[in-house]
């Protein structure tokens, strides 16, 4: 079994203080056909995340249109044991909405409200957020 994942090395720095590896995990194909619905086992979708999180993965892509939310409370239930012992960064993106499997409309949305990202974690603005990716 691999210990580590080929590449992940390679790292991207936002600032002195914060560096994530350059090869990430997306979950979008994790909730059901078409991005839309649970998994048929959400269990092996928590285990998923786990195991790339135990690889060496430090960068989570994901967005509340994935399920829609499925995708995040995969996300939140994986993450939660190694809440304070490791390091995850998660990008999420916001302003589409799903009504049905490979439907999606843009619509307009705010971070600041946090209403988003239901991963039981702080959400910050873009206002917040820009200067640690300068």
């Amino acid at each position: 079994m691999t210990s580590s994942i080929a590449g992940s090395e390679k790292t991207f720095s936002f600032d002195k203080d914060f560096t994530i590896k350059r090869l990430g995990y997306g979950v979008m194909q994790l909730p059901g056909a078409g991005v839309w619905g649970p998994s048929k086992d959400p269990q092996n979708a928590v285990a998923v995340i786990q195991k790339a999180v135990e690889l060496g993965i430090d960068f989570i892509d994901t967005a509340d249109a994935y399920g829609p939310l499925f995708a995040n409370q995969y996300i939140k239930e994986a993450l939660y044991p190694y809440k304070g012992k490791n390091h995850v960064f998660i990008s999420t993106k916001v302003g589409l909405t799903r009504q049905g499997p490979g439907i999606c409309c843009i619509i307009a949305a705010s971070l600041d409200s946090g209403s988003s990202f239901p991963l039981g974690i702080p959400c910050h603005s873009p206002s917040t957020s820009r200067p640690r990716c300068k």
